[in-house]
């Protein structure tokens, strides 16, 4: 591997922005976790070992442990017919959820979901998913 040196400043909050040289070196991105190790007066820097819980599943499963407890006679079971075409439209897709996402990526807030499920609508993804389940 060859050698990567950057420099970079320390604000008066002891924080600093690593480099992207660094950053993709290390592969870590946006919400990842890097250890500084001191050993004899060097520096080393590692990707952390741990893994890091996904900062938008907990804000997701809670929304809809309050839906299904507010509305339980909301659930609509999966049809057949669109289990058959989910499976259809997927086949000989690979997916891999460890792979890095590309590109910028945005958490939004739960709050318009929640303003919509306490006003009695569906979020708009289960609203799209149903219309198109209608349009068949």
């Amino acid at each position: 591997m060859s050698v990567i040196e950057a420099v970079c400043t320390i604000t008066a909050k002891g924080q600093t922005t690593v480099p992207k040289a660094i950053r993709q070196a290390l592969g870590v991105s946006y919400g990842g976790r890097i250890t500084f190790r001191v050993d004899d007066g060097t520096v080393s820097v590692h990707a952390a070992a741990e893994p890091v819980e996904d900062p938008a599943l907990a804000p997701f499963l809670a929304l809809l442990e309050r839906d299904i407890a507010a509305r339980p006679e909301a659930l609509i079971p999966l049809t057949p017919e669109l289990a058959a075409r989910m499976t259809a439209a997927t086949e000989g897709v690979e997916v891999d959820p460890d792979a890095p996402i590309e590109g910028e990526v945005a958490l939004w807030s739960d709050r318009a979901a929640t303003t919509r499920l306490a006003a009695g609508r569906p979020p708009a993804a289960a609203r799209s998913a149903r219309q198109a389940d209608r349009r068949g």
